[in-house]
């Protein structure tokens, strides 16, 4: 069974994050990390930890996933439009759950080090250290190496939106070494 250490995560969660559909902020999880004299105070500490738990291991009933992974959806302009018939440009943005994201934070900081064995070399974003510039300055010594090579960026689209999340829960599973 997977355990959860929320402890660190929510004693580091920024206060000024927006909220989510529930309006619930991290402000109310950092709470959390402190000890109360009060017993029925104490008592939400480890009531939390089990549900955080509970959460990463599917263990709660099928319903609540598709209602905690509600979003608010927000676009802020990026540029005015030039006239009055004219559309803005605007920047989607979902906003979910801060407990939701605190979890999935939690969740990658504990198995950063798993992660990273099981992705690298392939990825550098999740559970490398400094993963992005190591990629910079790879490609850079490659192309000082190799200056016959050519580097071409071929994410046109936004390839995180296109992402078969089914595909890679499968492959997690397939991985003893994620799965626990």
């Amino acid at each position: 069974r997977l355990h959860v250490d929320i402890s660190n995560t929510f004693r580091n969660l920024d206060e000024k994050a927006g909220a989510g559909v529930s309006g619930f902020r991290n402000s109310y999880l950092k709470v959390h990390t402190r000890a109360f004299a009060d017993p029925r105070a104490a008592d939400a500490i480890p009531l939390m930890q089990g549900f955080v738990d509970a959460y990463a291991n599917v263990e709660l009933p099928a319903w609540f996933y598709t209602a905690f992974s509600c979003i608010r959806l927000v676009s802020p302009i990026k540029t005015q439009a030039q006239n009055a018939s004219d559309i803005p440009a605007v920047r989607p943005l979902g906003l979910g759950e801060c407990l939701r994201r605190a979890i999935h934070s939690a969740v990658a900081a504990d198995h950063r080090e798993a992660f990273a064995e099981y992705f690298w070399p392939q990825q550098v974003a999740v559970g490398v250290p400094s993963g992005l510039t190591l990629l910079v300055f790879g490609v850079r010594l490659l192309l000082e190496l190799r200056p016959d090579f050519v580097v071409v960026k071929l994410d046109l689209r936004n390839a995180y939106n296109e992402v078969k999340r089914a595909a890679i829960l499968r492959a997690i599973e397939s991985a003893p070494l994620l799965c626990g």
